[in-house]
């Protein structure tokens, strides 16, 4: 059980809840009457980005105890389909409300029942553990609701670096650092990729990929042409230039004299001299 001081140091990181007498009622640990009208919580982006608010250094997930950095670290793996760190990232989350003074009237079973399905299992970074996003979906959403819909009178409320665009912001990519391409004050960045053409950008084609036209620097690259040296479609040759006679036209066209037997041609000995049994038109001559 967490001290009255605990409770209200940790209180004063936040934004208080209602007003009044509700507001002391939380912060001192009071008792509200049950009814959870003095309660508040916040979503698991609030609980990453904000460790100094967090009321306690450890918890147990099923069976399992983690330190605060390795829950940091679970909150940042992505789900990539493991219902296991879906679960872990909201049962966290609920965990640090109830420790901060959310009254777990209406939730506790679901997070004894979400202890007892992770048992053993080692959340991902710190293990391998798995379970399929089927079996924990009810139990998200149960856990989801408690951390998201009791915080809609109380707490800090939408901000910048909570993970979620809101109102009067371009971009939250979960951080308040600058030069990420979403500001400290979640405006776009100007940068190589985001599809918008920037100052001192040549181009800006959405990606970083060479080869399509618009360089992964933001710079245009040269389109294929006839001449390049390149043999691109449409071309049957390209050897550096646009001059006829050489045994690649202008056009980038196989010619007679190229030494290679191409199509209409009977024979091609690599010149265009004739007399000397293939012609100038790189047909055969009577021996």
């Amino acid at each position: 059980m967490r001290t009255t001081l605990m409770t209200t140091m940790a209180f004063a990181l936040l934004v208080g809840c209602g007003s009044g007498e509700s507001s002391i009622a939380q912060s001192t640990g009071d008792d509200d009457g049950g009814d959870g009208s003095g309660d508040c919580t916040f979503t698991q982006g609030f609980w990453k980005n904000h460790e100094e608010a967090w009321p306690v250094s450890s918890l147990e997930l099923g069976s399992v105890s983690y330190t605060q950095q390795e829950l940091l670290a679970i909150f940042g793996e992505p789900v990539r389909g493991n219902g296991l760190i879906s679960l872990a990232h909201q049962l966290i989350a609920a965990k640090l409300n109830v420790a901060f003074g959310a009254n777990d009237w209406g939730i506790a079973d679901e997070i004894a029942a979400a202890d007892a399905m992770i048992g053993a299992l080692v959340v991902p970074p710190v293990g391998s553990g798995y379970l399929a996003p089927r079996d924990t979906g009810s139990l998200n959403d149960a856990l989801d609701g408690f951390n998201n819909t009791r915080g809609d009178t109380c707490g800090p409320g939408p901000s910048c670096g909570d993970g979620v665009i809101d109102a009067g912001e371009q971009c939250d990519d979960g951080n308040t650092t600058s030069g990420d391409g979403c500001s400290s004050s979640c405006q776009d960045e100007p940068r190589c990729g985001n599809g918008t053409l920037d100052a001192g950008e040549q181009c800006d084609d959405g990606n970083t990929t060479d080869g399509d036209g618009c360089s992964a620097s933001c710079t245009d690259e040269p389109k294929p042409c006839c001449g390049d040296g390149v043999i691109d479609a449409g071309e049957q040759c390209d050897d550096g230039n646009t001059t006829s006679g050489d045994g690649c036209s202008s056009t980038c066209q196989n010619e007679c004299g190229n030494g290679k037997l191409d199509a209409g041609e009977q024979c091609d000995d690599g010149n265009t001299t004739g007399g000397d049994g293939c012609s100038s038109t790189c047909q055969c001559e009577p021996v």
